[in-house]
């Protein structure tokens, strides 16, 4: 039996293994071990959220990590899954001294800008308002610390990712996957007969965040404060907007659950609530609404026309990650508090850039033709390895 070992952050809950298809490789005889490295890397998230860290994964800790690490040779192959960065240099300064072969799987991430590719308005603002913390900010982005990586394969979707990493292609092997949300899309076109449409009724599909979202709610402090808005604030002008919209277009609203999300409570109070439908829900959909998710990427594989929405009551970051996904799709987002929805906006958005589209695809889901899935590819290489 080969025996895998995945090195992860968070809580690596069920969602997250059915991304990456846990089941398949045990079903490929793989002996899966979870080490689970939050504790060292991501600390604020891992006190509030060390309860749900399931009893299958290892808490890795500054205190064990050496005699853990130092064990790591047993495993046939070591799945690193973490962003290389200062934060999990510990993590990669323990796997070269032991001298452990691992390879790394990277994610698709999102369009982004660097952290000093502002428009110079808002380098003015935050240096007039926050001067100490901008300069504090600087120092430390040109003072931190190089991260040493020497991974055997690097396994990446999309593009943007090969550009990040072609420069260790003489020490490590690149290998092109799809993103896991592409994954969905090869094995829905293998089973395309047996597909069902979730709802015959015309609707939009509206991918919801999650206002207790950990990932905002225990965010790295940035430079300007991030200030969260009450529930009220948070969801009224959504809802409202969702009721707008259902008057105009007089499609259906359908809302897919955030993940993280764990209650089934629709704090909306409008629509259809459905949990883990996401795909099948914007497959079938006639538009799709969103704020900034990788959710993003099904109504770009199903060439669905979408509207960013945003909220003026959003912390600040939230509106930037709004923004720039927004921005590349060429698209400007509605502020659902302080805007009137109508049929002119609702004609504007129904154009889809069908160039941006092909663009996104290939920079952030998949970089060279494939049709096999992200699961299929890695196992049968560590396992011929």
């Amino acid at each position: 039996m080969h025996s895998l070992c995945l090195i992860v952050n968070s809580h690596f809950s069920s969602h997250y293994e059915k991304r990456i298809n846990i089941n398949f490789y045990k079903k490929k005889g793989f002996k899966i071990k979870i080490f689970n490295v939050s504790n060292i890397t991501y600390y604020n998230y891992f006190k509030n959220f060390k309860y749900k860290i399931k009893k299958n994964q290892k808490i890795i800790t500054k205190k064990n990590i050496k005699s853990v690490f130092s064990k790591l040779k047993n495993f046939d192959t070591i799945m690193v899954m973490l962003t290389v960065d200062e934060k999990s240099k510990i993590i990669f300064d323990e796997l070269n001294k032991n001298n452990i072969n691992y390879s790394l799987l990277e994610s698709a991430t999102l369009p982004t800008f660097p952290i000093f590719n502002k428009n110079f308005s808002e380098i003015l603002f935050i240096l007039s308002r926050y001067p100490l913390k901008a300069i504090a900010k600087a120092i430390r982005f040109i003072n931190r610390p190089k991260v040493k990586i020497s991974p055997k394969y690097i396994f990446y979707p999309g593009s943007r990712l090969y550009e990040r990493w072609r420069k260790y292609s003489s020490a490590s092997k690149l290998i092109s996957i799809p993103a896991m949300d592409y994954d969905r899309l090869i094995i829905y076109k293998r089973n395309k007969k047996r597909q069902k449409n979730i709802k015959k009724n015309k609707f939009a599909t509206y991918i919801a965040d999650y206002h207790f979202h950990p990932d905002t709610v225990f965010r790295e402090e940035s430079i300007i404060p991030q200030k969260h808005p009450s529930t009220d604030l948070y969801y009224k002008p959504i809802k409202s907007f969702l009721e707008d919209f259902n008057k105009i277009t007089n499609l259906e609203i359908n809302i897919a659950k955030h993940p993280k999300q764990e209650n089934k409570i629709n704090y909306y109070n409008y629509g259809k609530q459905f949990s883990a439908k996401t795909f099948e829900l914007v497959r079938d959909s006639n538009f799709v609404i969103v704020q900034s998710s990788s959710a993003v990427s099904f109504a770009v594989l199903f060439s669905k026309p979408m509207i960013f929405i945003s909220n003026s009551y959003f912390p600040y970051a939230t509106k930037k990650s709004i923004n720039i996904l927004a921005t590349y799709f060429e698209k400007k987002p509605f502020d659902v508090a302080r805007e009137k929805f109508d049929l002119k906006r609702f004609k504007y958005e129904k154009k889809i850039n069908y160039q941006k589209y092909e663009n996104y695809i290939k920079e952030y889901l998949l970089h060279k033709k494939e049709t096999r899935t992200s699961y299929e590819i890695i196992s049968e290489i560590i396992k011929n390895r």
